[in-house]
């Protein structure tokens, strides 16, 4: 809706019109997360042998081998022939001598018709893929995005879902769930989901 986008750009410009537009909806749709959680429990009973399925304080799937090797590497082609790797917005200071949330660069694959073919039929295919696991349709989920973190880089204690003042949401609905992939394992430790703590990453764990 038109009126839904001139919310989004008055926001995004960091001046959000609530007299005339108001706050953007914030509540998930009560449907597509019961179809969300209805698929993670479809999912370890389908495979109960490969998923873990931790239900507090919030659901979280471990699945094994989501990705192939070679999806990884057109994926990372993809992103490095073309040029998309940029420093995370959340990089820039907030205030001078304040440590950034996140420090990292991100590469958004968001337009196939700029991607080779090979690479555009791999964020076709995961773009399908993800909208099975979580039982909605792809029209829900959001641009692949590729996440790398250099030797020191870091993403302090977060959550996924938008808070009003997240200007995506008058267009693009709250978050339900997020997909996270490791494309290449860490030589550290991975992100901690249940309590903000890193951990290890267990063995041939590709996507959580």
């Amino acid at each position: 809706d038109a009126w839904r986008r001139l919310a989004w750009a008055c926001a995004s410009a960091g001046q959000p019109q609530v007299e005339a537009f108001g706050d953007p909806p914030v509540q998930a749709s009560s449907t597509s997360s019961a179809a969300v959680w209805k698929a993670l429990e479809r999912r370890q009973e389908l495979l109960p042998d490969k998923c873990q399925l931790v239900q507090k304080p919030f659901p979280l799937l471990k699945l094994e081998r989501w990705i192939t090797d070679k999806e990884t590497e057109a994926l990372l082609t993809a992103a490095s022939s073309g040029h998309c790797w940029r420093p995370s917005p959340l990089a820039v200071e907030p205030l001078p001598g304040a440590t950034p949330t996140r420090t990292s660069e991100s590469a958004v694959l968001a337009d196939v018709g700029q991607l080779s073919s090979d690479a555009s039929a791999v964020v076709s295919s995961l773009r399908e893929r993800a909208a099975c696991e979580f039982g909605l349709p792809e029209s829900h989920v959001e641009p692949l995005q590729l996440v790398r973190y250099r030797a020191g880089e870091f993403y302090a204690a977060h959550v996924d879902f938008g808070r009003k003042e997240d200007a995506t949401l008058w267009l693009a609905g709250q978050r339900l769930a997020t997909l996270l992939v490791y494309l290449r394992a860490p030589a550290g430790s991975n992100p901690g989901f249940l309590s903000g703590e890193t951990r290890p990453l267990p063995a041939k764990l590709h996507a959580a």
